[in-house]
This record gives C-alpha cells, structure tokens and sequence, in this order.
C-alpha cells in the first residue's frame, strides 16, 4: 500500500557539475541523498537532511557518469533519481 507516501520534488543542479551538487527540495525534509556510480556502486550517502538546500562537494569523484537518488519522506523507497555528469 503506497497511500503513505509522500513524493519529494528535487532539483539537482548544476547539470554537468565540476566541483559542487546542489539539492533542492520542495518540502526540505529529506531521509537519504544517496550517490551510485554507473555500476550501482554506493559512492556516497547523506542522510536526515532537513534543509531545502543541500550541497554536496564531488571534488572526490571520477568524471564520469552518476546517479543520485533523493528518498521519500518515509524513507522507504527513492522517489526521484537524477543522472548527473561529473567534469
């Protein structure tokens, strides 16, 4: 039953990034910011965020291709997964 489940609209930006991610979320609760490589690998994890706007410093990773997937309010399930290109 989905009935619980409150959608998260985010916003990831800038699209491709160098060094810095910006989340912006509409309700600015936030249980899991998660980033996966193009494999699935858990590359980072930032977790209980409860501003709108959350930065997160890339300068650790490879260029290459990523996926970051913003959770739902539940924290059961990602609701929204942005691909995101590293410079």
């Amino acid at each position: 039953n989905n009935t619980n489940i409150i959608p998260v609209w985010s916003h990831v930006y800038p699209n491709p990034a160098s060094d810095k991610l910006y989340i912006h979320t509409e309700n600015g609760i936030v249980p899991e910011i998660s980033i996966r490589d193009i494999t699935g690998k858990l590359i980072f994890v930032l977790k209980n965020q409860n501003d709108k706007e959350n930065d997160i410093d890339l300068s650790g990773l490879a260029p290459g291709l990523y996926y970051v997937t913003v959770a739902d309010t539940t924290g059961l399930k990602p609701v929204m997964t942005h691909k995101v290109v590293r410079l």
